[in-house]
């Protein structure tokens, strides 16, 4: 599972990287990078449409940032590590990984996040974050285990 893990962080990399390329060729668009840990990481999990738990931890992060004539346009986060439930009776640990897409001129990022949990229950969420308001949106969550 790590091994999949990795090469699927390798692949949305290259595609981040593809497009970086990509996008430098145009006329006064410059991108930054920034990386490192964050730990204050927290993402609500859904099942159902109905919260069961909420995960804390810390992850790694690599954000791109595109400037277009010296102002930021958007934003491509990836992030991977490691985050905890908080709900009893849960207390499962679960591998993250979390692609972000924010952009300047509407004002939200948008983002999947995918949790594999050590005890068999599996996640994969698209939430919409408001800049403006600070309101985390639920798009969908399918999960592959709702009966603990």
């Amino acid at each position: 599972m790590k091994t999949k893990t990795f090469l699927l962080l390798c692949l949305l990399l290259g595609i981040g990287l593809t497009q970086l390329n990509a996008k430098k060729r145009n006329s006064g668009t410059t991108v930054t990078t920034q990386s490192g840990v964050w730990n204050g990481y927290e993402v609500p999990v859904y099942c159902n449409g109905n919260m069961i738990d909420d995960l804390t931890g810390t992850v790694n992060y690599l954000n791109f940032l595109f400037w277009k004539d010296g102002n930021w346009v958007r934003e491509i986060h990836y992030m991977w590590g490691e985050v905890q439930s908080t709900k009893p009776p849960l207390f499962e640990a679960f591998k993250v990984i979390e692609i972000d897409h924010c952009v300047a001129s509407t004002g939200i990022d948008k983002f999947t996040v995918f949790l594999i949990g050590n005890k068999g229950s599996n996640y994969v969420g698209t939430f919409i974050y408001y800049f403006n308001t600070g309101q985390l949106e639920l798009v969908k969550m399918i999960c592959s285990k709702c009966d603990k």
